[in-house]
């Protein structure tokens, strides 16, 4: 006769393997968890593996691009035959191509590392198409063409996305349009569109494209439309891989591309109406600008910004010719690229701060195709004032030169809050305040240390202090910082009095800053 079970001694049983289950459960779910973190992680690290290597092979790949071209385009003034002509030009031509594509790749790898973050900001559509005609004017002109451009009246005067991206997409698909056209001009027509979602957008037509970029299109229409890449078809003579970011680049924007039965090329993109009374900005100064660029597009587009405000503009494709034009004087403000042959970005930055005297302290400016934390780092690091990435958004780039060099209202001159918030749009909150904290911490130490060293030691810190001043937006303390550096170094009395001064403004700014920190 069996012995009858205890029901409590029968629920702990079951209660004990239950917990047993659970904590087995509860084990494997944080070994898989673990597992799918690490693996993200790697992931990402992956990602940005990629967009170094992709970075490194670009700058590598353009020095002796730009040797190339240096060398063979001074042949064209020379006494050649028809021939011999044709192959310098096409020479000249492969090297252009070439170019566009390291420009696409980079391109490429920023939207793989999901860096690309679109401005809504109010612009004029004319502004956009007037700089991307004037960009390609003197490819077309090469060719006997010429790109004529319309506006619908429907076209609201100003109109909030971002205009950056916008003129980036339409310079490159006119680009590939130019190529191999066979009609005497290419027509643009801006109109009005109506997006899915009922969102209101622009549409943009390219009549007389030609056959290479028209049969791409029709190649792409033909595959599958779940493709997001499909396979160059061959004809493209490099445009595959600029119209899969084009095409990319649309997507961010609520757009598309495409071409119609007639050949007619046309794309769109998200664009809501603008302020109906946007307010007068107050006159601002004509400025000297020296733009270090080497790609003849962006030199264009950025001398035709530029001058559209009035500027005077000055052009150098190499770091070394910049930092000599620099030494010379008078500029008020320099646009540096970070991937120009020569001397890069960083380095003809670093040598320009080398310089003695008042040159030393123009105000520079990167243009980076990266806007990863460590990358804008280094460019403060080299001693740059600010960076936009790219492409340059005309309204982005008059807010920084108007701070950087208009006279500052007093009361706004120690603390600059517009860099706050672009950390805060390129890391993120929550990273940004992190990152202030850091700054308070390691200002503490360093205010120490500027209390107590002689003159030797003194610029070492302020070298120190210059770079995380500025990193923060402590406009005052970043510029005694630096008339600080160069007094120790030099052995100027007047070091002692800026020590002072330093401590003064640091002390002032670490305490608004605690308000950002959290």
């Amino acid at each position: 006769m069996s012995t009858p079970s205890d029901p409590v001694a029968d629920l702990h049983t079951a209660n004990a393997t239950l917990e047993q289950s659970v904590a087995a459960h509860a084990a494997e779910i944080a070994r898989l968890t673990a597992a799918l973190e690490a693996a993200q992680v790697r992931a990402e690290e992956a990602v940005r593996a990629k967009t170094r290597t992709l970075a490194f092979m670009s700058q590598e790949i353009r020095v002796p691009v730009g040797a190339i071209v240096d060398a063979v385009r001074p042949l064209l003034a020379a006494p050649l035959g028809p021939a011999e002509r044709e192959r310098v030009s096409r020479i000249l031509r492969s090297v252009g191509t070439l170019r566009l594509l390291l420009e696409d790749l980079s391109d490429l790898a920023r939207l793989e590392a999901d860096e690309i973050r679109l401005e809504q900001e109010p612009f004029a559509v004319e502004t956009v198409l007037g700089s991307a005609v004037s960009a390609l004017r003197e490819a077309a002109e090469e060719r006997g063409l010429r790109v004529e451009s319309f506006i619908d009246p429907a076209v609201p005067a100003k109109v909030v996305g971002d205009a950056a991206w916008l003129r980036h997409v339409l310079v490159d698909l006119l680009g590939m349009a130019l190529r191999d056209a066979e009609a005497p001009a290419l027509t643009v027509r801006v109109a009005v569109a109506a997006l899915d979602g009922g969102r209101q957008g622009l549409r943009f037509t390219v009549a007389d494209a030609g056959p290479g970029l028209v049969g791409e299109l029709r190649a792409w229409a033909a595959d599958s439309a779940e493709d997001e890449a499909p396979a160059p078809s061959g004809r493209a003579g490099g445009r595959a891989l600029g119209l899969h970011v084009c095409r990319r680049i649309l997507g961010l924007m609520g757009g598309a591309v495409g071409v119609e039965a007639d050949g007619t090329v046309w794309f769109t993109a998200g664009a809501d109406p603008g302020p109906a009374a946007p307010p007068v900005p107050r006159d601002r100064p004509s400025l000297s600008i020296l733009v270090v660029e080497d790609n003849p597009v962006n030199q264009r587009v950025n001398a035709w910004l530029l001058e559209k405000d009035g500027h005077r503009v000055t052009i150098v494709g190499d770091g070394r010719q910049a930092v000599r034009l620099v030494a010379t004087g008078g500029f008020d403000a320099v646009l540096m690229d970070l991937d120009v042959p020569g001397l890069d970005g960083l380095e003809a930055t670093r040598a320009i701060r080398a310089l003695r005297g008042p040159e030393a302290q123009v105000p520079v400016i990167a243009i980076t195709a990266s806007t990863l934390p460590e990358d804008v780092e280094r460019c403060r690091a080299a001693g740059m004032d600010d960076h936009l990435p790219k492409p340059v958004n005309p309204a982005a780039l008059a807010r920084v030169l108007a701070r950087l060099t208009d006279p500052e209202p007093p009361g706004e001159a120690e603390f600059d809050s517009a860099v706050l918030t672009a950390l805060e749009g390129v890391l993120g909150a929550d990273r940004m305040r992190i990152l202030v904290g850091d700054f308070l911490a390691r200002a503490a130490a360093l205010r120490a240390r500027l209390e107590r060293a002689a003159a030797p030691e003194l610029a070492d810190v302020a070298v120190e202090l210059k770079k995380a001043a500025g990193a923060v937006g402590l406009a005052a303390a970043y510029r005694t910082a630096v008339a600080l550096e160069h007094a120790a170094r030099e052995g100027r009395m007047e070091a002692a009095a800026l020590a002072v001064t330093l401590d003064e403004q640091l002390a002032r700014g670490m305490e608004r800053l605690r308000g950002f920190a959290g």
